[in-house]
């Protein structure tokens, strides 16, 4: 049986779920560029490589773009493109980002954030560092978190034996639903302003520049790119600076 090609695979089947959703063509950018391509020079020459294209913006109003779909040809599985469409989606500065082959669709929130957290395994946790997830060269990248996280991990009381926050049945989504309420009593009840989960991945992003870290580390403990770091992170950190200029100085 042939398999529908990606271009296809939009054509019947995500166009149409994007309509069956509520979307209409006002509110979808298909195929829609958003960089001019990146000049590199060859000897004497300037070459101006692919420019960066979404397969679909959507847009809430037509000034208001909120997600970024990434679509793949059906036989791939849903998830093929999220990393893409999570960098389109930073680039871009929007909240949302899916993926899909036409049949399955992943969805990936910036607003919150926590969706990873609330289906953390148990397994994922060992000596300890966390588990984050696996590059395509095959290495794993392993977060160490303080002692107290540990113990305050270990004294989760045992819903289910694989997930500390995640009862294991139900969508995955209504047990995020869950927390993000529970997370924002815990905001309002501390007295913080618009408080949100995506809060604590800035934090830390920006503390670990603050040390030293570098721009590339920050990225891959993120799971984002150097670029996305650079952009959306490095000009909060006025410290950084300084780091700089000691580092400078330090080869006079």
């Amino acid at each position: 049986m042939a398999h529908l090609s990606e271009a296809d695979t939009c054509r019947k089947f995500v166009l149409p779920k994007l309509y069956a959703a509520g979307w209409n063509d006002d509110q979808i950018s298909e195929q829609r560029s958003f960089t001019d391509g990146r000049i590199v020079i060859a000897g004497s020459k300037a070459i101006r490589k692919k420019q960066k294209r979404a397969d679909y913006l959507l847009r809430y109003r037509r000034d208001f773009s909120i997600a970024v779909v990434e679509a793949k040809a059906e036989y791939k599985k849903p998830a093929d493109g999220l990393q893409q469409a999570k960098d389109y989606a930073e680039i871009l500065d929007l909240k949302f980002a899916y993926s899909t082959n036409g049949h399955g669709i992943v969805e990936h929130d910036f607003a919150t954030g926590i969706r990873d957290v609330v289906t953390l395994k148990r397994s994922a946790v060992k000596d300890g560092r966390i588990f984050v997830r696996t590059h395509k060269a095959g290495t794993q990248v392993l977060v160490p978190v303080p002692p107290a996280v540990i113990e305050a991990l270990n004294q989760v009381p045992v819903v289910n034996p694989n997930y500390f926050f995640w009862s294991g049945t139900g969508l995955p989504k209504s047990s995020v639903a869950n927390w993000q309420r529970s997370l924002r009593t815990l905001f309002e009840l501390a007295g913080i302003e618009k408080g949100h989960a995506h809060r604590m991945r800035v934090t830390m992003a920006v503390e670990l520049l603050k040390r030293g870290v570098s721009v590339e580390n920050v990225a891959a403990i993120l799971g984002s790119t150097p670029l996305i770091v650079q952009k959306h992170y490095a000009p909060f950190v006025q410290a950084r600076q300084l780091i700089l200029e000691k580092q400078v100085m330090a080869t006079w």
